[in-house]
């Protein structure tokens, strides 16, 4: 069974990781492994140095996925780790090892697809994770994720998507935005909870279009502090969060809102846990599907403003 720790110390030392395909005689030869931004390989024997592409490199790449077992990039030396889909779909990885440093996790799907990824080792600090980092990890649990969060300042698109084994989140202070989809279907999350004090205040500025979509058992989202620069609730951000509380709207994510809009389908859906809402002064607009679909609710209160509230049609609360 191989390791990509034993491949990536082996070809880093200017050796080579042979891979010979089952009934064929090809047998090819990873020669480069580049700040692991991809993998180039040759045939034995091959003068010219031809890389390998096409269908026979797709063979190479899938056998290679299947065997992985534990990636170990502790000895990675840029700070952003960036590996242009490479590492996406290993599905069979369990362990992963991140550099021994702090880190920026790029764009690139890096980790999207690892179904049995189970433990991270790390213990810096991860600035950034990065559109679909960790997409589809359905066995990550919570205490896996949270090394990743310390000192991070932004969660982008879909980075935890479908994480099916995260039941609870504490978002540190230094976080200002969570992308689009961040935690999209993330089916047993019950708690949300963002750290911050009175002289060191929760920095959120944005919740990005269904941020919290589809958390069908989130009950808690605890802001705990004021949010000064909490201004934007995207599109269906928190839609069909079915449990989410009336304490948690109520007392946290509506008075905490410095914002003046709540957006379209942005509690769509919160149909058995959403009683009550208080609507604060400082909302002028409820757009289309705003509270739709929250059967629950017994119990509307609009507070005393001297402007106008506008809300789009009758779908807001229906």
């Amino acid at each position: 069974m191989y390791s990509l720790e034993n491949l990536y110390n082996t070809v880093n030392s200017g050796s080579s990781f042979t891979v010979k395909e089952e009934n064929s005689d090809k047998t090819y030869t990873i020669y480069k492994l580049d700040q692991i931004t991809g993998f180039a390989a040759k045939e034995q024997n091959d003068n010219n140095n031809n890389i390998l592409d096409g269908d026979d490199r797709n063979i190479l790449v899938e056998k290679l996925h299947s065997s992985i077992m534990v990636l170990d990039l502790k000895d990675w030396g840029a700070t952003t780790l960036n590996g242009s889909y490479y590492f996406a779909n290993m599905s069979n990885v369990k362990k992963l090892i991140l550099p021994d440093h702090d880190i920026a996790i790029g764009d690139e799907f890096e980790f999207s697809g690892w179904n049995s990824l189970v433990s991270i080792d790390f213990n810096h600090k991860c600035t950034s994770i990065g559109k679909s980092a960790f997409r589809h990890c359905h066995s990550l649990p919570s205490q896996e994720v949270q090394k990743l969060l310390v000192g991070c300042t932004s969660i982008g698109e879909a980075a935890f998507f479908e994480g099916r084994s995260i039941t609870t989140l504490t978002i540190p202070n230094t976080v200002t935005t969570i992308g689009n989809q961040a935690f999209e279907a993330c089916i047993a999350l019950t708690d949300v909870t963002f750290t911050g004090t009175d002289a060191d205040k929760v920095r959120l500025s944005s919740l990005g279009e269904k941020a919290f979509k589809d958390c069908y058992e989130l009950v808690n989202f605890n802001l705990q502090t004021e949010t000064p620069n909490f201004t934007s609730m995207g599109d269906y951000c928190f839609e069909r969060c079915h449990k989410l509380s009336t304490t948690a709207v109520n007392s946290n994510i509506l008075p905490r809102f410095k914002g003046t809009t709540i957006n379209q389908g942005v509690f769509r859906c919160c149909c058995t846990g959403l009683t009550e809402v208080n609507i604060p002064s400082t909302i002028t607009t409820i757009k289309n599907k705003g509270f739709h679909g929250t059967n629950a609710l017994g119990t509307l209160t609009f507070a005393d403003r001297d402007g106008t509230l506008t809300i789009e049609n009758s779908r807001a609360f229906s």
